[in-house]
């Protein structure tokens, strides 16, 4: 694995060659494909990055999906190249509640929850070095769209106990603010079982 020194203190360097937000088709070298979304993660590997962090769109339209085929496609190829880079699943889809404009209680158009079986099994059938793990809810908003990140704790357990976490991939949790910490603890008994 490609660990870069700068100075005295080491790095890691994980790279997210599509990221989660909308597709922009304005970048004319922006990932699509599961040939092109491997082809960029590969190009990262070989320059230093030691994780890839990766999400798969719709090949037609960009769009961002959970579709484990997809996964499984662009995993192989990274797979394949002969790199050591780390390969890092996201966790992150499928949990995108938008509230109805008239009733915020109910789910709206554009919501995408999912339930956890069908939302990690891009993990169970890939099988992953990594995968992400996020720990909270939050707000999100993407371009002129406001919605929530949903990740309840019946959630974060169920993704602890994949399959991938019993054949000792590793999770990689994101603890982006501190109020994620209270959420931790309701996934660790699940990681450690």
């Amino acid at each position: 694995m490609p660990i870069t020194d700068f100075g005295h203190r080491k790095v890691i360097i994980t790279c997210a060659v599509t990221g989660g937000s909308e597709f922009n088709p304005a970048h004319p070298a922006f990932p699509v494909t599961p040939k092109e979304i491997a082809d960029s993660a590969i190009e990262t590997a070989k320059a230093g990055a030691a994780v890839v962090h990766v999400r798969v769109r719709d090949p037609q339209t960009g769009e961002g999906l959970c579709e484990h085929a997809l996964f499984k496609e662009a995993s192989h190829r990274i797979r394949q190249a002969g790199t050591d880079v780390i390969l890092n699943l996201t966790c992150g889809g499928l949990a995108r509640l938008v509230p109805d404009a008239a009733h915020e209680s109910k789910a709206g158009p554009g919501t995408t929850v999912a339930p956890a079986e069908v939302r990690y099994r891009h993990i169970e059938v890939c099988l992953p070095d990594m995968r992400s793990l996020d720990v909270r809810t939050s707000n999100q908003g993407d371009g002129g769209s406001e919605y929530l990140c949903l990740n309840t704790s019946r959630r974060l357990r169920a993704v602890a106990r994949s399959v991938s976490c019993r054949a000792n991939r590793t999770p990689r949790c994101r603890l982006r603010v501190p109020s994620s910490l209270n959420r931790f603890p309701y996934s660790v008994p699940a990681l450690q079982a």
